[in-house]
């Protein structure tokens, strides 16, 4: 089987409906990704800052978050 997500690219909380936060560790401070029944989106939100909202009080901060400008997986 294929894994829908490239390597070093995790699924890190499943949100149920098919909607995962993904973690991408090919970036130093942990890129998140929103992932939403096949479709990504790129967001301007690290780990980190997920993290905190999620601890602090349970925000989904990926549900909020804008998405960026459209990025293929592959990583140059």
């Amino acid at each position: 089987m294929v894994s829908p997500v490239p390597p070093k690219v995790l699924m890190l909380c499943d949100y149920g409906c098919a909607m995962w936060a993904l973690l991408d560790c090919r970036y130093p401070e942990g890129r998140m990704w929103w992932w939403d029944q096949g479709s990504r989106y790129k967001l301007d939100v690290t780990l980190a800052q997920w993290l905190s909202a999620w601890l602090t009080d349970g925000t989904n901060i990926l549900e909020t978050a804008d998405p960026l400008p459209d990025e293929s997986w592959e990583r140059s």
